[in-house]
């Protein structure tokens, strides 16, 4: 299974997944009140060599949720979510250099493979963020704003993010593709946005609830009601309101655990509307 969506989205031959993180056991009959009950449990597989190959979740020992596939040399494949072994919602394929080349929505209840699915070109080299044809026919590369931020047209969608990400200089590349991962994972059916030169995250009719920006030596994350989480964000200020943040450095240890509850506590709340006045 994995295999095959690996292959979709590599230039060369996969190697075949040798091994796993996760004890082999025989899982519960899909659809037996014993596999509902189970949670989402990390997986990684891993190249011959050792590397990593897929990394995301199981669910009743199905491939559930979030995963993200990467080349021998470790830079990233494909990556989309799983419902229980079933390929859903938008599959992005990337070049070498991790810019997005291929998009793919899949239809529902389709199998793995690309067969199963609508393709079209990704914006990972260009200005995305326009619906009409003349978007992907744009060949112009990103431009970095002050402190490396990269310029995106506002537009909603996965695709957008993506090319955010992949334009994000250095490390914080890197940065950016855990953060997205870590907010996926934490919140399946998360809404996905560039608004202002940065990816927005919130739910359909509740808002927004996260953001976060590059900046020339860290990347900040911001929680719109950050002051309501627990424990509260370190960075603020008195005119912040109810707006926390964390600012992220090169060398830093990225306490995911915590994270992955801050944003779950912030999904929980109401989101920020850019339409509506502030309270």
């Amino acid at each position: 299974m994995t295999e095959n969506v690996a292959k979709a989205g590599s230039t060369s031959r996969a190697s075949k997944p040798r091994k796993s993180t996760t004890t082999a056991k025989s899982p519960p009959k899909a659809g037996t009140k014993a596999a509902d009950a189970e949670k989402p449990i990390p997986h990684t597989f891993y190249h011959k060599d050792g590397s990593i190959y897929g990394r995301g979740q199981k669910l009743g020992g199905r491939m559930h949720g979030y995963w993200e596939f990467y080349r021998k040399d470790g830079t990233i494949m494909r990556s989309g979510s799983f419902d229980r072994d079933r390929q859903i919602g938008t599959w992005t394929t990337y070049d070498a250099g991790g810019r997005p080349v291929k998009v793919t929505e899949m239809k529902a209840g389709a199998k793995a493979g690309l067969a199963a699915g609508k393709t079209r070109p990704a914006a990972g080299k260009v200005q995305p963020a326009r619906t009409d044809a003349s978007a992907t026919a744009d060949k112009r590369p990103v431009k970095l704003l002050s402190g490396g931020n990269p310029q995106i047209a506002k537009a909603d969608g996965d695709a957008p993010v993506q090319a955010y990400i992949a334009a994000m200089p250095g490390w914080k590349r890197d940065l950016g593709r855990r953060l997205d991962a870590i907010i996926v994972r934490a919140v399946p059916g998360v809404r996905k946005a560039v608004k202002w030169n940065s990816p927005f995250y919130g739910l359909e009719g509740r808002g927004w609830f996260l953001s976060f920006h590059v900046f020339s030596r860290y990347v900040k994350v911001t929680f719109f009601r950050g002051a309501s989480l627990r424990p509260v964000p370190p960075g603020g200020t008195p005119k912040s309101k109810d707006a926390r943040w964390i600012d992220i450095h090169e060398g830093d240890r990225l306490d995911e655990a915590r994270l992955a509850t801050w944003v779950q506590q912030a999904a929980a709340l109401p989101g920020w509307d850019p339409g509506r006045p502030s309270r």
